[in-house]
């Protein structure tokens, strides 16, 4: 383990674990080559260790501010698991003996104007969504501080698709698994297009008109062809394999 360290170390690369070791052990290092700049930390809830001791550093020598993400409705509740963490610092950390904690909102028990909309699958929730933003701009309604949050990150790519040509800047704040990309899914549907292929002769493969009309059918394919052409002559002559 020791030899696998130090090989990472000598590479300059590491796993989280590792980078947050060697983080806080290069702390005092860090904080010194700082000087007089500051860091602020914005939109935090719970910390892991590192995290924990590394900001609490800064803090202590007055060369950090933090901002969490708290509502008052959660903090003051002491049974609620959302303001666990944050309780805990609020209440043990020093810092906060002399310096004001901030940020605390007053959001979640304010009236609010819910519309609950039906739709049966995931990209009619896409759509919706599109659709409604282009009414906002239509109305000339400022939808600057319009937030679209997901349940489901598999709707970030099909949302992107649906807002409509006016909404020219948007701010993505969340992760997004690489195997949904779309370019990666392309690749994934040509491997198993040609992995199905049925082979004729040396030269000579025949594919399954579903897989090939699934690439044709691709985002980043579809634009290029005349997807309604190929289907059609598809269903005219009723194939079932192409060559």
């Amino acid at each position: 383990m020791l030899l696998f360290i130090h090989t990472l170390k000598n590479k300059k690369i590491g796993y989280q674990g590792l980078i947050y070791r060697e983080a806080v052990s290069n702390l005092i290092s860090y904080s010194t080559s700082l000087e007089k700049k500051k860091l602020v930390f914005a939109g935090f809830n719970a910390l892991n260790q590192a995290e924990e001791k590394i900001i609490i550093h800064l803090l202590t020598n007055q060369q950090a501010t933090i901002y969490w993400d708290i509502d008052a409705y959660f903090i003051t509740n002491a049974y609620h698991d959302a303001g666990l963490f944050i309780r805990r610092f609020k209440k043990q950390w020093k810092n906060y003996v002399t310096h004001p904690f901030e940020w605390i909102s007053e959001d979640f028990q304010q009236e609010k104007n819910i519309n609950i909309i039906g739709t049966p699958k995931t990209i009619g929730q896409a759509k919706i969504v599109g659709k409604i933003i282009e009414d906002l701009a239509q109305n000339n309604e400022n939808y600057n501080k319009t937030a679209v949050v997901l349940g489901d990150e598999n709707l970030l790519i099909p949302i992107l698709y649906a807002l409509p040509n006016s909404i020219n800047t948007l701010n993505i704040t969340m992760g997004y698994s690489g195997k949904n990309n779309p370019a990666q899914l392309l690749i994934s549907k040509l491997f198993k297009l040609h992995s199905n292929a049925i082979s004729r002769n040396a030269s000579t493969y025949t594919f399954y008109y579903k897989e090939v009309l699934e690439i044709l059918n691709h985002p980043l394919v579809e634009p290029y062809i005349k997807l309604n052409d190929v289907i059609q002559t598809i269903h005219n002559n009723n194939f079932t394999f192409f060559r």
